[in-house]
């Protein structure tokens, strides 16, 4: 509190002819020993349905709309945004979204920027499977060829590339690869040979 204000809510019985519909008041005496306020009476009645007594209150239906300055408030309270909590971003409800989810394909396949795993058995002699968009999909993304004597090739979404080509082929049964997008190009940053370690 400030020296200027002493915001001491007090109760101070006051004669009935002074004092409107009850006897009893309740406001803030200032440091100059003046009291503002309202009857017990009507600030129990006002606050029971909701509405103000005067710019000192702060009604529970504004949801905290009505502070002065809702940042000074937030740091009073350690929950100053960037520094107590964390600030609401977009991409922060695309991570929420986005359990993994194995997606099984036995034929061509174009992986969508939520896609994080893809395991391949083509059921002719080869599938193809297209990358997402590399400027969408920031998070490492795995496809796996289980398919036995056929081949998975994955390619690139556009005209971007995949550690400097356009595709990548996977011949052995169990081959994986784990790519990473820098926003422009994918780069392999994982590969496993199903024919050993």
């Amino acid at each position: 509190m400030t020296d200027a204000i002493d915001a001491r809510v007090k109760i101070r019985d006051l004669k009935s002819a002074q004092a409107g519909k009850g006897a009893s008041m309740v406001g803030v005496q200032d440091s100059a020993g003046a009291y503002t306020g309202t009857d017990v009476e009507t600030a129990l009645s006002e606050v029971a349905d909701g509405t103000t007594l005067d710019g000192r209150y702060l009604l529970a239906s504004n949801n905290l709309s009505d502070l002065t300055n809702a940042a000074t408030a937030r740091t009073n309270l350690g929950l100053a945004i960037g520094t107590d909590v964390q600030a609401y971003d977009a991409d922060l409800g695309t991570w929420v979204a986005n359990d993994v989810t194995v997606l099984a394909k036995t034929g061509d396949y174009a992986m969508s920027s939520g896609d994080h795993f893809v395991v391949s058995t083509p059921s002719g002699a080869s599938s193809n499977i297209t990358l997402p968009d590399p400027s969408v999909n920031l998070y490492p993304i795995t496809i796996k060829h289980a398919g036995s004597a056929t081949t998975t090739v994955v390619l690139q979404y556009a005209a971007e590339g995949i550690d400097g080509s356009n595709s990548k082929s996977m011949t052995t049964q169990y081959d994986s690869v784990t790519l990473q997008s820098d926003g422009t190009d994918w780069h392999i940053i994982a590969y496993y040979s199903g024919g050993g370690l």
